[in-house]
């Protein structure tokens, strides 16, 4: 996946944030600062990168104003990474999508904007994956998945084949998903389930 040399801005300072970090490494892209939601930790720093301010204060919708900056999204919780994409909802920045070097994405999978993909994730052809979602180490997701907006996708899970999930689900550590089933709106789906037919909106 081709990322823009250009400075990046990770909003999210939680374990997302600092793992945005090891992946905009991974791929040599130029951290230049955090944005927070949490007033105590401006001024702080996530290994030797500053937190710059709050993402709703005046001196960060100036920074986000710059058209050259790039914005990735590195909130773990669905609600917490729902307010953080409002709160910038008027940057001129671009928000992108961030994968890891390890990760392995077909040429024909999809992806929108404002995703974080962890190392060693693998996406197969015609995956179509909208905006804001969050896919964390060892994930495979098969051929002709659709996924939503703003899901949360744990260490390990297994998508199969033609699976389609709606927007928010949480999909967690080591779930298997079965082929051609659907998962509805806002459902969570526990560590470690095996999922073999439809589940409802959560």
């Amino acid at each position: 996946m081709e990322v823009s040399k250009v400075p990046v801005i990770i909003v999210g300072t939680g374990n997302s944030g600092k793992v945005a970090l090891e992946i905009a490494n991974s791929l040599e892209v130029l951290v230049y600062s955090f944005l927070t939601a949490k007033e105590e930790e401006v001024n702080q720093e996530i290994n030797d990168i500053p937190i710059f301010n709050t993402v709703e204060s005046q001196d960060s919708a100036a920074l986000l104003a710059d058209e050259n900056v790039k914005i990735v999204i590195a909130e773990q919780e669905i609600a917490d990474r729902k307010a953080m994409v409002e709160a910038i909802s008027d940057a001129k920045a671009e928000t992108i999508t961030m994968a890891h070097a390890s990760a392995i994405i077909s040429s024909h999978a999809k992806l929108g904007v404002g995703n974080l993909i962890y190392p060693s994730v693998v996406i197969l052809p015609n995956v179509s994956m909208a905006n804001c979602n969050l896919v964390e180490t060892g994930v495979s997701i098969d051929p002709g998945v659709a996924i939503g907006d703003f899901c949360t996708i744990q260490a390990g899970a297994r998508i199969g084949a033609d699976v389609s999930i709606d927007d928010e689900v949480f999909i967690g550590t080591g779930a298997i998903l079965r082929k051609g089933i659907s998962v509805g709106k806002g459902a969570i789906i526990g560590a470690g389930s095996v999922v073999m037919t439809d589940v409802e909106e959560g």
